[in-house]
């Protein structure tokens, strides 16, 4: 029997997220983790690739990848902004990618 995404999750959590935690990271959803200071919120995000593009590239179907990405507060200081700072911003929201 193979893995399947709840196994995925669970080893992330098991062995991923404690490392993030060490390195600040304190807001965590199921494959996202999030770390805050005054100027910055840094997003971990892991995605799965699923069956039809793992067997494009030749890997598992429960293959994944990570993606990272910093957003700027500073961005919401400009007298043109109307929206606030998101709590968790999604990486694609990101400035940085």
């Amino acid at each position: 029997m193979g893995a399947d995404s709840k196994d995925v999750a669970k080893e992330l959590k098991a062995q991923i997220f404690p490392i993030l935690r060490d390195a600040g990271f304190a807001r965590f959803k199921t494959r996202t983790a999030w770390r805050d200071d005054a100027e910055t919120i840094c997003v971990v995000d892991f995605k799965s690739l699923g069956s039809y593009l793992g067997s494009a590239v030749g890997v598992t179907s429960h293959s994944f990848g990570a993606v990272a990405g910093v957003y700027f507060k500073a961005v919401h200081a400009t007298p043109w902004s109307t929206e606030p700072v998101p709590d968790a911003p999604e990486e694609w929201r990101c400035q940085a990618r």
